[in-house]
């Protein structure tokens, strides 16, 4: 596939010069060979773009490249007009590798090329001639093991268009396929630790946003693996010298560099108040301050020096009010909002699913990516989405169908009636969990059909004796649930004023805090307590969980729910004088009504 330092015949170009941006750009109007490769020229950086049904290549200057512009796919001389600095010692590096200046130089031969050129002239096969000269002239090619991949272009939000290679196909065979999945884990920072770090800082906070321009495109391949990114389109073939997207690894090997990008601003600035995901980069300062606007200028800084591009045209801020990952942040008033057209989007998938005892794999997974958006900013719902998440394992291709089973459903309705009810708000939960201990929040059951279960919250109280109906019944024997009833009750009684709460609840009963954590139990009694928490955190705007503690038991829920009310007074002197009422609502939950 080498060629040597010629010009390039693979590659019809024009040469033009911006002079408002004072860059010189090279234009691929059209390949005009049917086994032509994307050239990126020495440093330059390559754009694609679909326009009119044509496939263009931009291929744009750097400021650190002065010079006419080489045509060739071997650019010897515009790499010879970049620095290039001493490689870092790294431990049982093989000092013999081969330069990778000289990895793509053509190949050694003896053959007399003028001579076979000559010869050539008169050979009755002319085709064969001419493979024949460009081979020993410029190199053998395609590549013979050269792998194309199916792609395809799509329209961002923001105008353009990017390009996607589906290097997941076919299935078990594609490049994916063969890629080890320790080098394409990747974590991410969740959208919790942006609102974490606006939170640290207090109230009307400045924030401001920038952008990583043509992120994957700054990451160049390995040119051993160019055979792995090849194309076709319009019966000519390509090969993307550029990280793509559609490559398993890509996110990973973008995130290290962005990663390093976020360490080099704190280590400039000395501050640690900016998050990243991917190439979305977000700033905060106290109010009053310059330390957002001296944190975004760092940011710049940072860039400029290592050459990183930046969508100027998406920057925002300092403000108290701009949207990150797609969701709104106002730091006056502490609150996230969702867009409306993603609440209505929601709405309508949910309705349109209630409404089938099947959908498709590919009708799924558009599910629960508008449910994980939402969820983004409702944490008390995130847990609960598990069982909807876990069902498109179910199905291997987008067709598939999926079954939409009791539970599936019955989770489903619990958000279509959230979010009949939501207007899109949701308040900045606090920063740190709140024991139920420290809010004086105290829940206990006892068994037997004479006891029942209680619960505490700063004076106010209630009692809930075990239904006769229950009496001798498995129910009665169903600890977990019995445990899970004056949580409930408690957070339907007093769920008003727990708002932006997130409580912590002490349990010696493993289960209970399992069920609590992750939202879901295989029993129906339980589950359906479960939703009905759910339903109420987010109406409320509060998030609950628990933790196991051995032996943990609070002396005055303890005496509520075995009755001993004396000793209760005694130990609670600022309770109310009588329990509250339990309404007739929750004895329909507990299936009494």
């Amino acid at each position: 596939m080498g060629m040597g330092a010629h010009e390039c015949p693979l590659l019809k170009l024009n040469h033009q010069r911006d002079d408002a941006e004072g860059k010189e750009t090279v234009q691929v109007a059209a390949p005009v060979n049917s086994r032509c490769g994307m050239a990126v020229v020495g440093e330059d950086t390559m754009h694609l773009f679909l326009y009119q049904s044509r496939l263009l290549c931009l291929i744009e200057r750097q400021p650190a490249l002065q010079g006419p512009v080489t045509p060739a796919l071997n650019v010897q001389a515009p790499f010879a007009q970049v620095e290039i600095p001493a490689p870092v010692p790294m431990p049982n590096r093989n000092e013999s590798l081969i330069n990778p200046l000289d990895i793509w130089c053509l190949g050694f031969t003896p053959i007399n090329v003028t001579e076979l050129n000559k010869l050539l002239f008169n050979y009755p096969n002319q085709h064969d001639a001419m493979i024949l000269y460009k081979g020993f002239s410029e190199g053998f090619r395609p590549i013979s093991n050269l792998r194309c991949s199916p792609i395809g272009v799509i329209p961002k939000k923001t105008g353009g268009f990017r390009l996607i290679t589906h290097l997941s196909f076919p299935p078990n065979l594609s490049v994916n396929d063969f890629i080890d999945e320790k080098f394409t884990t990747v974590k991410y920072s969740s959208f919790d630790n942006a609102i974490d770090l606006i939170k640290r800082l207090g109230s009307n906070v400045e924030i401001g946003k920038k952008d990583i321009k043509s992120a994957f495109r700054l990451l160049k391949i390995y040119p051993g693996d160019f055979d792995l990114l090849g194309f076709k389109l319009n019966e000519y073939y390509f090969i993307d010298k550029s990280l793509p997207m559609g490559y398993s690894e890509s996110n990973c090997l973008f995130e290290k560099f962005s990663t390093f990008i976020q360490w080099a601003v704190m280590n400039e600035s000395n501050s640690d108040n900016l998050d990243h995901y991917l190439d979305d980069f977000l700033f905060a300062g106290k109010s009053n301050t310059e330390d957002c606007k001296n944190l975004m200028n760092s940011f710049d800084r940072v860039c400029c020096r290592l050459g990183v591009p930046i969508a100027h045209e998406k920057t925002e801020g300092p403000t108290t009010k701009l949207s990150y990952l797609g969701l709104l942040i106002d730091t006056e008033k502490m609150l996230i909002q969702i867009p409306e057209d993603k609440v209505l989007e929601l709405k309508s998938k949910i309705k349109w699913v209630l409404g089938r005892k099947k959908i498709t794999l590919r009708d799924l997974q558009s599910l629960c990516g508008s449910l994980a958006f939402c969820a983004k900013a409702l944490p008390a719902g995130r847990a609960f989405s598990r069982r909807i998440y876990l069902a498109s394992s179910h199905a291997k291709k987008p067709h598939h169908y999926v079954r939409i089973t009791e539970g599936m459903y019955q989770d489903l309705l619990v958000w279509e009636l959230f979010l009949d009810k939501f207007n899109g708000i949701s308040y900045m939960l606090d920063i740190d969990w709140t024991s139920n201990s420290v809010l004086q929040l105290f829940t206990d059951s006892a068994g037997g059909s004479t006891k029942g279960c209680g619960c505490y919250f700063q004076g106010k109280w209630a009692f809930l004796k075990w239904p006769v109906e229950w009496s001798g019944t498995e129910v009665l024997r169903d600890i977990s649930y019995l445990e899970m009833i004056p949580i409930a009750l408690s957070v339907y009684l007093w769920g008003n004023l727990f708002q932006k709460k997130k409580i912590l609840f002490n349990s010696d009963n493993n289960a209970v805090v399992e069920i609590l954590n992750k939202k879901t139990s295989k029993s129906i009694r339980i589950m359906n307590l479960v939703r009905h928490i759910v339903y109420w955190s987010l109406l409320g705007n509060f998030h609950i969980k628990a933790q196991f503690i051995p032996g943990y038991t609070n002396i005055i829920a303890d005496c509520i729910s075995r009755k001993k009310f004396q000793k209760f007074k005694s130990l609670a002197l600022t309770a109310d004088t009588h329990p509250a009422t339990i309404p007739e609502e929750f004895w329909i939950i507990l299936g009494q009504k």
